[in-house]
């Protein structure tokens, strides 16, 4: 059970590193500079990305992975995670819209509808590996 959290843990943090970096780095880059603005930080903050990427990967695989116990498979994993995704980058996103000046609702609607996906396919794909290996 210890090698298969592991290796759940390993896979889903590996894709999500990867899928995140795609999405921010290239794919909504531009999306995000347009309707952040000055909001951007001029440095990225690396300890503070860790800290979050360490503790949400943790959050999404303990809700997500653990429904892979219960019945329903891969695709409830998926949903489990989703469901995690969503509550955590809703609750990102509608606190910046309710606080902040300048967070569009298009900003938070992109976002939001982002990271339940990405969180989705990299737990399930962290579950479905472990499944192979172990």
């Amino acid at each position: 059970m210890v090698l298969e959290l592991f290796i759940i843990w390993v896979v889903t943090a590996a894709v999500f590193a990867v899928l995140d970096l795609v999405w921010l780095g290239g794919l909504a880059r531009g999306y995000y500079r347009s309707r952040m603005g000055s909001l951007i930080a001029e440095r990225f903050d690396t300890a503070a990305a860790t800290l979050f990427y360490l503790g949400y990967v943790t959050g999404a695989v303990v809700f997500g992975a653990l429904a892979e116990l219960l019945p329903g498979g891969l695709g409830w994993t998926f949903v489990q995670a989703w469901l995690f995704g969503l509550a955590v980058y809703g609750g990102y996103n509608l606190t910046n819209r309710a606080t902040l000046t300048r967070w569009p609702w298009s900003l938070a609607l992109v976002d939001m509808a982002w990271g339940p996906v990405l969180t989705g396919v990299s737990v399930t794909a962290g579950v479905w590996a472990a499944s192979l290996l172990v």
